[in-house]
């Protein structure tokens, strides 16, 4: 799907890739604020498509689908997260979350002691 059609977004010829990333982070932004979690990951989706590293934008989008309460393709991004960024602890500390109200609770364990092995000052992840 194209997802700069599908939102009605269109980048102006003269806009160089770093307008556009700036125009979509403000779209995005402005979809989550409305509550439009979905449009908001979309968004956030297509601008790691334009990143080098795209592992930020990837892991704002599993945020949006958090909250849209899609928790498949929330966990699917974390994985991706979490496999380019080994070292990323609140990854690790959301797939914890998403496992824990999932009632996956080996998986919650591993992911909580994966996120308080690469930040023990965590005490979010000790509750």
């Amino acid at each position: 799907m194209n997802v700069l059609k599908y939102l009605n977004v269109k980048p102006e010829p003269t806009d160089t890739g770093t307008d556009i990333r700036a125009g979509l982070l403000s779209r995005a932004e402005e979809a989550r604020s409305r509550g439009n979690f979905v449009a908001s990951a979309l968004l956030f989706e297509h601008i790691a498509e334009m990143e080098s590293n795209p592992a930020s934008a990837l892991h704002q989008s599993a945020r949006m689908y958090i909250e849209a309460t899609d928790f498949t393709r929330a966990e699917q991004l974390l994985l991706r997260v979490a496999q380019a960024e080994p070292h990323n602890a609140e990854a690790y500390l959301d797939l914890a979350q998403l496992s824990f109200h999932q009632s996956r609770l080996d998986e919650a364990e591993f992911f909580y002691e994966r996120a308080l092995a690469l930040r023990p000052e965590w005490h979010e992840a000790k509750a």
